[in-house]
This record gives C-alpha cells, sequence and structure tokens, in this order.
C-alpha cells in the first residue's frame, strides 16, 4: 500500500457512508500500517474506521482491530471527560453573566454524525462576546486556568487574534473564540451576529444553546480555511454532514455568508472539503466551484501559503483595502490578557 493509497484507506474510512456504494478497501499491509495509525490518529478517525469495518467497506487484521479499539476506547475517555468539562464551564460562565456557546468537537459529534461516538475530540471550544474576554479569562483563572496564547490563523502571515487559547490544570485546553470567521475577518462574524439554537443539543441531560443550523455549516466551512497542512479529512465530513442536515440549509447558509461578507470564503471552504472528499456529494457543490474569490481575498491567500516579505506585503495590501477593525481586535484581546495577569 503506498502513501496515496493509505490515505484511501482513511478517506474510506471517513466517508464511505456519505457516497455511492464502493468496493472494500484492503487492508493495510504491515510496511504501510504506521502511515495510516499516524493518519487516523491525527484525524481521531478510530471510531469511524471501526465502523467502516463492521459495515464491510474496510477490512482490516486483527492486530490492526485491536488498534483502533484501543486508540477509539482512549479517545471516547478523553472526550467524555471534556463534555463535562463544558458543561462546568458553560456554568460557571453562566453566573458570571457571560454567554457562551460550544463549537466544533461536542457539538459536531451529537448533531451531525449518527452516533457520537464516532467523532472524537480533543479540545473544549466556546465562542464569546469580544468584550466578554477579560470575564471569562477570569473565571478560568478561578478554576486554574493559564492563558497560553492568542489563537491567530497558521499560515495567515500578520494576521489578527481572534480568540485566547487557555491550558488548564489537567493539560486540557479550552480555546475561547471571539468570531466563527478567520482573524483577518473577525470582526464581521462574532457571536451577537450568529442565530442560536436552543433546544438542538441536550447533553449532561440539558439543553446546550448551539450555533443555528446555516451559521454552524458556515462556521464549519472557514475552519477548514485554517488548515494549511495535509487535508483534514473529519473537518472536511463535518462541513459536508451539515450542508446534507436539512433541505434549508444549504440555501440559509449562502445568505448568511452574504450577509456577513464572507460568501467567498464559505466558497472556498466548501471546495476544500470537495478536494478532501471527492465523490461526497452536497447541494453547494456546484455553487462552490462557480465562484471565485475577489482580488484582495486571492492575494491574502496566496500570502498564507508564501511567508516572507512579499507576504507581508500583502497582508498590509489587505489591511489598507478593508479589513476591518483588525486594530481593535488585536486592542481588546491583548486588553483581556493584561486584565487577566
Amino acid at each position: 500500500m503506498s502513501e496515496p493509497a493509505a490515505q484511501r484507506w482513511v478517506r474510506h474510512a471517513v466517508s464511505w457512508d456519505l457516497r455511492a456504494a464502493s468496493a472494500t478497501v484492503a487492508a493495510p499491509t504491515s510496511a504501510t500500517w504506521p502511515t495510516v495509525q499516524r493518519r487516523v490518529a491525527n484525524e481521531r478517525a478510530s471510531g469511524l474506521a471501526l465502523r467502516a469495518a463492521s459495515e464491510g467497506a474496510l477490512d482490516a487484521t486483527e492486530e490492526q482491530h485491536a488498534w483502533l479499539v484501543a486508540q477509539h476506547d482512549a479517545g471516547l475517555v478523553a472526550s467524555l471527560r471534556l463534555d463535562r468539562l463544558l458543561l462546568d464551564l458553560v456554568d460557571d460562565l453562566g453566573r458570571a453573566g457571560v454567554r457562551s456557546v460550544p463549537l466544533k468537537g461536542t457539538v459536531a459529534a451529537h448533531l451531525l454524525y449518527p452516533d457520537p461516538a464516532l467523532r472524537l475530540y480533543a479540545d473544549v471550544d466556546l465562542l464569546i462576546d469580544p468584550e466578554a474576554l477579560g470575564a471569562t479569562l477570569e473565571v478560568l483563572r478561578a478554576r486554574g486556568g493559564v492563558p497560553a496564547r492568542a489563537i491567530s490563523d497558521a499560515g495567515l502571515v500578520g494576521a489578527t487574534t481572534r480568540g485566547v487559547a487557555v491550558s488548564m490544570p489537567d493539560g486540557t485546553e479550552v480555546d475561547l473564540h471571539t468570531s466563527i470567521a478567520p482573524a483577518g475577518w473577525a470582526p464581521r462574524a462574532p457571536l451577537a451576529r450568529c442565530a442560536l439554537d436552543d433546544a438542538a443539543l441536550v447533553l449532561g441531560g440539558r439543553p446546550v444553546t448551539v450555533l443555528a443550523p446555516a451559521p454552524m455549516a458556515l462556521h464549519a466551512a472557514l475552519h477548514l480555511l485554517l488548515d494549511h497542512g495535509p487535508r483534514r479529512l473529519v473537518p472536511a465530513r463535518d462541513l459536508i454532514a451539515a450542508l446534507r442536515r436539512d433541505a434549508t440549509v444549504a440555501e440559509e447558509v449562502r445568505r448568511v455568508a452574504g450577509d456577513l461578507g464572507l460568501a467567498d470564503l464559505l466558497a472556498r471552504g466548501i471546495r476544500r472539503a470537495d478536494g478532501a472528499l471527492p465523490g461526497v456529494h452536497h447541494p453547494l457543490q456546484a455553487w462552490a466551484r462557480a465562484q471565485r474569490a475577489g482580488p484582495v481575498d486571492r492575494a491574502w491567500w496566496w500570502a498564507a501559503d508564501r511567508p516572507g516579505v512579499a507576504a507581508l506585503a500583502l497582508r498590509r495590501v489587505q489591511i489598507a483595502a478593508g479589513l476591518d477593525g483588525w486594530v481593535q481586535k488585536r486592542r481588546y484581546v491583548v486588553g483581556g490578557l493584561r486584565r487577566s495577569s
């Protein structure tokens, strides 16, 4: 099994149930199994791989199956602990008067997958109002959390921040997001401009407020743009599952993205998902292919993949062309860190 073939095995594990029926993919050879292990661990796709194997979509040796089971058991324990922490944080922040909305991991697991155990995650992500960042950091510091770094976007040279990552005493990371958009566009999509759903998710026996389906799908698309390494498969599946959630989501997410000035980024995120999981169809496929980013955004993404003097110059062009709010964004993130120290 070559490197591309190993990738195909993992891709099939992640997406076999979203595409038309296909032949069973053979088990990895002993020589290339380590490559598959790395990709499965990186994607946290052990549950999806086990399900695919149980349905006959994948082959795996007994040794490989045992590794997948052990990997998944450990991932489930970690994810359940994160769920407990998330609920505690939402409660603590609520008592402090801070509205917080969970993102990604646990929300995707419960709302976008047939069984939440299939979608593992490694941290807690919360969307908060930018003005509440200082108060939120105080709540996390009271639980032993330490602000570790500002969240910027890997590969986006000179990008402003869009939140803070907090390290908890047990090593868990809590990411506080002040927008669902990438850093340069963060002021366009704060919590105040996102529709919410108070009834979709029940966790630990009680309802938890989450993003409504359209902003959830938009966030999934925008999140894909932050990954400048090998294409991630599980986030791509999250986006496609969000777009296929019901008949109204696709058109609504287009409307929401247009209202926020993020339609180009939505299309780019969808195209990235389509490239990661070819052959998987969804309602916005043709629309995304037909979209073309404007010259400023094309310059931004060109710069994101090419660090250096030219990239820094293009970043300044992007700012001068109207990335409103980046100075203010830097000010309140830095101010929040200072207030928490």
